[in-house]
């Protein structure tokens, strides 16, 4: 679904090629279940193989797999096309074994890539620019997999078998998130009745004020930036 709720992405085979459509709801429609007609539109038709589409986090962009190895993003306005990974870092057995996912902010992507002269993958982070550049996180020598956000971005959590049996590890992409990670049960309390009072204290000052943008229908909200250091982060593992 887009972040919105009003428009249902997927990859549909038609024609000996896999391509990207998206069904959307008619204005005056409440959701898809109490829709009588419904539009489809197609997203992305070639003669490549794209599938696995995702929204970005502000519905104005779809990231997809190109020929079940390359990391596509296309922009649904401008139709234009970025590539986020290369196909030099995957390699597939099956339709779907390919994983990635947007950050919340949709300024990065998690991915599990196969790392220069080894056959292994592990867990990465590339910028949804398009750069090109992957940041190897984990650098383990050992089979990481499926990398994925934490709701609010501050942390990646991945499976791993470095310890000879499936486990499940998260890396922390600041300090401060890690410090919180590691607070006891009584410093964790104490902290949220700290964040409590703050948020209290800038609703107060808010409230009075006149809203600015007076529009019929709600603006996006923006997304909040998450913050990444990779100084020390492997120090910030569990």
């Amino acid at each position: 679904f887009s972040p919105d709720g009003k428009s249902l992405l997927y990859a549909s085979e038609r024609g000996g090629s896999w391509n990207l459509y998206m069904t959307k709801l008619n204005k005056g429609d409440l959701n898809f279940t109490s829709s009588i007609l419904l539009k489809e539109v197609p997203v992305l038709v070639s003669e490549k193989e794209t599938f696995q589409p995702s929204f970005s986090p502000d519905g104005k962009e779809v990231a997809f797999i190109e020929e079940r190895t390359v990391l596509r993003v296309i922009n649904l306005k401008s139709k234009k096309i970025r590539t986020i990974m290369p196909k030099k870092y995957n390699y597939s057995y099956a339709d779907g074994d390919q994983h990635y996912e947007w950050s919340p902010d949709g300024k990065w992507f998690l991915v599990q890539f196969l790392s220069e002269g080894r056959w292994e993958y592990e867990c990465g982070l590339a910028s949804a620019s398009g750069d090109q550049k992957i940041i190897n996180l984990t650098k383990s020598g050992f089979a990481d997999y499926i990398p994925q956000w934490s709701v609010d971005g501050s942390m990646m959590y991945w499976y791993s078998d470095k310890l000879g049996g499936g486990n499940i590890y998260g890396m922390f992409f600041t300090k401060d998130a890690y410090d919180k990670f590691r607070l006891s049960k009584e410093e964790y309390e104490l902290l949220k009745e700290r964040e409590k009072q703050k948020k209290k204290k800038e609703k107060l000052l808010k409230k009075g004020k006149k809203d600015k943008a007076k529009t019929k229908e709600k603006k996006t909200p923006k997304l909040k930036p998450i913050k990444i250091d990779l100084k020390g982060i492997n120090d910030r593992i569990v």
